[in-house]
């Protein structure tokens, strides 16, 4: 029989939301003492959002998370002492591969002006060290293998908690253009007027690459637990139409489903295209092609996933190559992409003019908050991006 103190984490009712995008809608769960737990499912599911509210990295909107029998929750509770004995590993970490575990453990107090071996403590057992070694670079010097000697440990926790925001800033507007998505490509599809035109193989351009995608599809579906997919198992035969199938499809699945898609004037793809018109250096209206279009929703999709799983934004590179607007482009050409570049997807996919208006307005005010900590260069940003925001 089970006690209460055979549960160490105990979720009642935890929601989660990101503007009007609700990403956790009431979990309930108790873990006990010696449980390992796999949580699965597509990305976008809100995985990474349940286990970010575990540690309070993400703040709920609702519900009450128990750890140890205190609560988390609370706006009183003593999260620091908390997460003392909470450990996460994050996906992403950096290792000095010719270091002992030791030596890259210590390599942060002892190479950084500390203010005390307690502060030290406190924001490696709050952080941890792999997490803070990212937030170091900006004030390491390559050439002589040391820190600047104006180097500050609090720099490097106050960049920290910069991207931290900035994640949670991404990651909400993000969701709003794969909420936006849903609805646009959903509308698009039905000018073929067939509630399974998904499994249409005419429509797609690369039958091997549909195939593929379908598979994704079709495991998405089975993997759902969404009222509205119970409703078609059971009352229509477990066939699922265009627009159910739609809302349980992970962003990557939405990115590869655009992608193959076939052109033409009457394509589902003109129709979508259609909503991301953009205007040219000479002033006038134009749809991006297949190739821009779906650049751009990998990029967001790439950036939304990384922020969902807690990697760093700031100072890195991203792997993804969105195809520019003219206007839009740096010269001279930056040697890797960066945040400025997907960011520019994410205006290009913007839901609505008001919404990427407020996006930007938050944005600025971020960039005040910690204007002397971070470097705009270090993120590929010009001098004038602002200019470039504007809509």
């Amino acid at each position: 029989m089970t006690t209460e103190k055979d549960v160490k984490i105990h979720v009642k009712g935890l929601k989660k939301s990101f503007g009007h995008v609700h990403v956790l809608k009431g979990i309930d769960a108790e873990i006990k003492a010696g449980e390992v737990i796999c949580v699965i499912g597509p990305s976008g599911s809100g995985k990474s959002t349940f286990l970010r509210c575990l540690n309070r990295l993400e703040e709920a909107t609702a519900g009450e998370i128990l750890v140890d029998g205190q609560s988390i929750t609370e706006k009183n509770s003593n999260i620091d002492k908390i997460r003392q004995h909470i450990g996460m590993v994050f996906q992403q970490f950096n290792l000095f591969p010719h270091y002992t575990v030791k030596e890259n453990i210590m390599l942060a107090p002892v190479e950084l002006k500390l203010k005390s071996k307690e502060e030290a403590e406190k924001a490696m057992m709050t952080i941890g060290y792999y997490r803070l070694r990212g937030y170091c670079f900006q004030w390491y010097n390559n050439a002589e293998k040391k820190y600047y000697p104006e180097t500050d440990f609090q720099k490097v926790l106050e960049l920290y908690h910069f991207d931290t925001e900035l994640s949670r800033l991404l990651f909400g507007f993000s969701l709003s253009i794969e909420v936006a998505l849903r609805v646009r490509l959903t509308e698009a599809l039905l000018v073929y007027k067939d509630a399974l035109v998904l499994m249409d193989s005419a429509i797609f351009a690369d039958k091997k690459k549909y195939w593929d995608n379908l598979g994704s599809i079709s495991r998405e579906i089975a993997r759902s637990n969404d009222v509205f997919i119970k409703h078609n198992f059971e009352n229509h035969d477990g066939e699922i139409p265009l627009w159910a199938a739609v809302e349980v499809m992970s962003f990557g699945t939405l990115s590869k489903t655009v992608k193959n898609l076939t052109t033409g004037a009457n394509s589902a793809y003109s129709r979508l295209a259609q909503c991301y018109r953009f205007t040219t250096a000479k002033g006038k209206l134009a749809a991006p092609t297949k190739k821009m279009l779906s650049s751009w929703i990998q990029a967001v999709s790439i950036l939304r996933n990384m922020c969902a799983h807690n990697s760093r934004i700031y100072n890195r590179t991203i792997s993804t190559t969105p195809e520019l607007l003219t206007v839009d482009q740096v010269s001279p050409a930056p040697r890797y992409n960066g945040l400025y570049q997907v960011m520019l997807a994410m205006k290009y996919l913007r839901p609505d003019d008001s919404s990427w208006n407020q996006f930007v307005s938050d944005l600025k005010l971020l960039f005040e908050k910690y204007a002397d900590v971070f470097e705009l260069g270090r993120m590929n940003f010009p001098a004038d991006w602002e200019q470039h925001f504007e809509v």
